[in-house]
């Protein structure tokens, strides 16, 4: 799949980031003194400097990543919120999970159990990425949707260390039979977030061109190389694809002032080969991972 990437409209960002506020209010969730309003109080710190021409004041007064931090979650909130703001029932208590939390994603610690907020945040938002190409989402563990007539599980996980990459991607292909113990008929995909095991949550990239942005996709080309070969191998035959995420933020210098580029990666792994013991399934995913293209 294509690597994405787009410029920042602080401005337009953040109209959208109030009707997120706005719609979570409404629906009875209290962002206050949570990740969610400090995200928002940055970006409206970011609207005024902007528009009065103090986005260099703004530097010296804070820090880059946590401004940058501040763009890239308000943007996953966004996308949430665009997928679901109709949605009356099943997604409201993940919603209340996400807002908490530290707010680097570098100060979570795994042993605490504080990592889950934004591990819900990954599975919403892979939820509407794929609800943005049309499969409808009939539930969210980790997440349900229906496709073509075939219900699919897919398992989200974001990976954490170098040394348990072998370890976790096994485990999601086990998790996902697991699943099948009570939904024998269900298919799989699993979507692994590398943006900690990349090591680059801790830098902000400055780029001259939009085309040096694009080399940042060879992060995503080099994992799934090194390590196709382990889904590639799963005995589960009902697992038909692997979705590799990967999320960077860019600076283009540019006049008359640097602007930030959010970057999202998504790459698509089909499994199942187009032999005749697999073709049915192979003609299914690959017809999904095309509605899934054309709705970037």
């Amino acid at each position: 799949m294509a690597f994405n990437f787009e410029r920042i409209k602080f401005e337009k960002q953040f109209e959208y980031l109030d009707n997120t506020q706005e719609w979570l209010k409404i629906i009875g969730i209290n962002t206050t003194n949570t990740r969610f309003e400090k995200i928002y109080n940055l970006n409206k710190i970011i609207i005024e400097h902007y528009n009065n021409n103090l986005l260099n004041k703004l530097l010296e007064q804070y820090d880059k990543l946590e401004l940058s931090l501040a763009l890239v979650d308000a943007s996953s909130f966004i996308n949430i919120y665009e997928a679901f703001k109709d949605e009356k029932r099943l997604i409201h208590p993940k919603l209340r999970k996400i807002l908490e939390g530290p707010y680097y994603s570098w100060d979570e610690d795994p042993s605490k159990g504080d990592n889950e907020n934004r591990n819900i945040l990954f599975e919403l938002e892979t939820a509407a990425f794929f609800k943005k190409a049309g499969v409808e989402i009939i539930g969210f563990d980790d997440v349900d949707f229906s496709f073509e007539g075939t219900v699919f599980n897919c398992q989200c996980k974001r990976l954490f260390s170098k040394k348990n990459i072998n370890k976790n991607i096994s485990k999601s292909g086990e998790q996902f039979t697991k699943r099948m113990e009570s939904q024998a008929n269900i298919k799989g995909i699993l979507c692994f977030s590398i943006d900690k095991v990349i090591g680059k949550e801790k830098f902000v990239f400055k780029m001259k061109t939009l085309d040096g942005i694009k080399t940042l996709e060879k992060h995503v080309i080099e994992f799934s190389s090194k390590y196709r070969y382990l889904w590639k191998n799963f005995l589960n035959i009902s697992i038909l694809a692997v979705f590799i995420f990967f999320h960077a933020v860019s600076i283009l210098e540019e006049e008359p002032h640097d602007l930030l580029i959010n970057c999202r990666e998504i790459e698509g792994n089909i499994i199942p080969s187009n032999k005749f013991t697999q073709f049915h399934d192979y003609y299914l995913i690959k017809k999904l991972a095309e509605k899934i293209e054309s709705a970037k």
